[in-house]
């Protein structure tokens, strides 16, 4: 009896030794690094007309005339990641991640000021070839027929977190009700990181955002699951997941991750509560609304 309980204190001795150094391990192979973001406009301009590179790049009239012949809610292959199952630490996490968070940018040409690069939104890689996500209302001046393009409405594309540039090429398919939009960029010969898709989480699991506020990159919060709503059963594309981590105007199209980093929800909207309504008095509480991957999934058929 004895021999046994020395081998099962052991046992746990050792047990904890081992999950003190996993931890401490993964803690250190994160390195902490601070990140200028103050000229990061004007570093994505002069990589976008570095060798004439923008003169290459579909113009956002050539992309609406595209788009008319897109069909809503049309299924289109996508070669996603499989999603892991291991938890992983918060910063490694976000660290392995941060490549498959894209900028979408627009260039806006010298009209009435000098010529600069807007940072919109938040965009999701779902595919090294290029396959992206992000909300219908990002792209809405694209997708909606009704839109009248301005001469400012110039370039659309995406900024990597590695300091490159892509054009967007194609709108692949949307989701009006859910808020969501496939598209494609040409990423040329070099393979992109992709999120990988996870699962629709429950009430109380934890998330983690990562998104573009605006003049915040790369911005991170953690949370939980508050409420899955819908405004109609029938149709899942009503289907809505709000969380509790921050996110806020830039933040469109931005990945919710579990805690193995899979993607469980895409940023959409916010609901602000106001203690008086009329004039808008006394802010109690902000409502983030995001879309269950289980509808971006709806707009995926799935290749291997």
């Amino acid at each position: 009896m004895l021999i046994n309980k020395y081998y099962k204190l052991l046992f746990l001795y050792v047990f904890v030794f081992f999950c003190i150094l996993q931890t401490s391990t993964a803690q250190e192979a994160t390195p902490v690094v601070f990140e200028d973001y103050s000229h990061l406009a004007e570093d994505i301009l002069r990589l976008l007309k570095q060798d004439g590179r923008i003169s290459s790049f579909t113009g956002m009239s050539e992309l609406k005339n595209k788009t008319k012949d897109v069909e809503e809610s049309k299924r289109v292959p996508v070669k996603i990641q499989k999603g892991k199952k291991r938890s992983l630490h918060a910063a490694k996490m976000i660290h392995k991640t941060k490549k498959g968070v894209l900028m979408v940018c627009k260039y806006i040409p010298a009209l009435q000021r000098n010529e600069r690069v807007a940072i919109g939104a938040t965009a999701i890689v779902l595919s090294e070839d290029g396959v992206c996500a992000t909300n219908c209302h990002v792209l809405q001046q694209l997708i909606d027929k009704n839109y009248s393009l301005t001469p400012a409405d110039s370039i659309v594309f995406v900024a990597t977190s590695e300091g490159e540039v892509f054009p967007i090429v194609s709108i692949l398919t949307y989701n009006k009700t859910a808020d969501l939009a496939l598209f494609q960029i040409d990423c040329g010969n070099k393979p992109l990181t992709p999120v990988p898709l996870g699962k629709d989480l429950a009430v109380g699991e934890t998330v983690h955002a990562l998104t573009h506020l605006e003049g915040f990159p790369f911005f991170y919060s953690k949370g939980v699951v508050a409420r899955n709503v819908t405004t109609n059963p029938q149709d899942p594309f009503t289907n809505k997941t709000e969380i509790t981590a921050d996110f806020a105007k830039g933040s469109s199209g931005g990945p919710i991750l579990d805690d193995s980093g899979n993607l469980i929800s895409m940023v959409s909207s916010t609901q602000s509560i106001y203690y008086t309504d009329r004039p808008q008095m006394d802010l109690q509480m902000v409502v983030k609304t995001t879309i269950p991957v289980s509808s971006l999934q709806r707009l995926i058929k799935v290749i291997h």
